[in-house]
């Protein structure tokens, strides 16, 4: 089979052509929050209960938060576009004027989300520029009142009904 090369810009162009959340994948160190906005997270499985999520291997953020014994995903609510703006600062500035709760374990949460998810890690895998990090859900809880917040075009917007 012959590779062809495509054009990445392109490529990520079509990519943004298809909805997805936007999740807060986020821990602590040392009491030090880091994080950073995610539209890759997936459920992969109830039994066990399973979730991925994929980094960046040029992320700076990545090798702190697999360090971390636990992590907080926080599926991001339409009220959550504010915070979502700010979260996709600087990583020195991230979480400068944001709310958040940091779990024993060193997961770290947003109060205000449509859900939550303590998870613990499983397993990687490598795939091509990221790594795709399998976690195992220890908790969870839902706001069955939220909206949600997506990913498409390039922009995290509320979904319109």
């Amino acid at each position: 089979m012959t590779e062809t090369k495509l054009d990445p810009h392109n490529l990520r162009d079509t990519f943004s052509a298809y909805p997805t959340g936007i999740a807060l994948t986020a821990g602590h160190l040392n009491g030090t929050p880091a994080g950073m906005l995610t539209n890759s997270f997936s459920t992969v499985s109830l039994d066990p209960p399973l979730i991925s999520i994929s980094f960046a291997k040029t992320s700076t953020t990545w090798p702190t938060l697999q360090q971390l014994p636990q992590l907080g995903v926080s599926v991001l609510a339409a009220d959550d576009l504010e915070t979502a703006n700010l979260l996709r600062r600087a990583t020195q500035d991230r979480f400068n004027d944001v709310t958040y709760t940091a779990h024993d374990g060193g997961a770290l949460t947003l109060p205000g989300a449509a859900a939550h998810l303590i998870v613990e890690p499983h397993d990687t895998i490598e795939a091509g520029d990221h790594i795709i990090a399998l976690y195992r859900a220890l908790d969870h809880h839902r706001a069955s009142d939220a909206q949600p917040l997506v990913f498409h075009n390039s922009s995290i917007r509320p979904l319109a009904a």
